[in-house]
C-alpha cells in the first residue's frame, strides 16, 4: 500500500505538471499548429522526463521527502482544483465546495484527498519505522553502556584508593 501511494501521488503530480506546462506553452506560442512527430517527441520527453524524476524521488524515500511530498502534492492538487473550477466563487461557500460540482475540478480535488490520506497512511508506516529504528539504537546503546560497566567494575574494585572507574573508554563517551 505505501508504494501504490507513492506512485499514485507522483504520477498525479507529473500529469499536473505537465498539464500545466502544455498549457503555459500553448497560450505562450498562440496558433502554432506542430506536426503528429513534434508532438509525439514532447509528449515522449515529458513523459521520459516525469517518470524519471518520479524514479528519483522515490528511490531515495524517506520520512522527510515523504512529508515533502504529501504537503507538495495536497498543495498543487488543491491549487490545480481552484484553478479548473467551474464556479470562480466557490471560495464564498467553504473549502469543500471544491469536490462538489461534478467536473475537473471536483475530480482533482476528491482525489487529491483520497490519495493525501493514503500518503498519510503511508507517512505512519515511516514514523512507526524510523520509532522502531530509533528505540532499537536505544536499547543497544544502553546494552553497550552496561558491558562497558561490568569490564570497567572489576578495575576500579581493585583498586581502593578510586572509587570510580578508570576506563578512558566511559570517560570518552561522556559516561562518567
Amino acid at each position: 500500500m505505501s508504494t501504490a501511494s507513492v506512485v499514485i501521488a507522483h504520477g498525479a503530480l507529473a500529469m499536473i505538471g505537465t498539464v500545466a506546462l502544455f498549457a503555459v506553452l500553448s497560450r505562450a506560442f498562440i496558433d502554432v499548429e506542430l506536426t503528429a512527430f513534434w508532438t509525439t517527441v514532447l509528449a515522449a520527453t515529458a513523459t521520459g522526463l516525469s517518470g524519471w524524476l518520479s524514479y528519483l524521488s522515490a528511490s531515495r524515500m524517506t520520512t522527510q521527502r515523504l512529508t515533502t511530498l504529501l504537503v507538495t502534492f495536497i498543495g498543487i492538487g488543491t491549487l490545480a482544483a481552484m484553478i479548473t473550477t467551474s464556479d470562480p466563487m466557490w471560495w464564498t461557500y467553504h473549502f469543500s465546495q471544491l469536490g462538489t460540482f461534478g467536473d475537473m475540478s471536483s475530480f482533482l480535488f476528491n482525489g487529491t484527498l483520497i490519495a493525501g490520506g493514503l500518503l498519510v497512511t503511508t507517512f505512519t508506516l515511516y514514523v512507526s519505522h524510523d520509532l522502531a529504528a530509533l528505540g532499537h539504537a536505544a536499547s543497544v546503546s544502553s546494552a553497550q553502556r552496561s558491558r562497558s560497566w561490568a569490564s570497567c567494575w572489576p578495575a576500579s574494585a581493585s583498586s581502593p584508593s578510586t572509587s570510580t572507574c578508570c576506563c578512558t573508554t566511559c570517560r570518552r563517551r561522556g559516561w562518567l
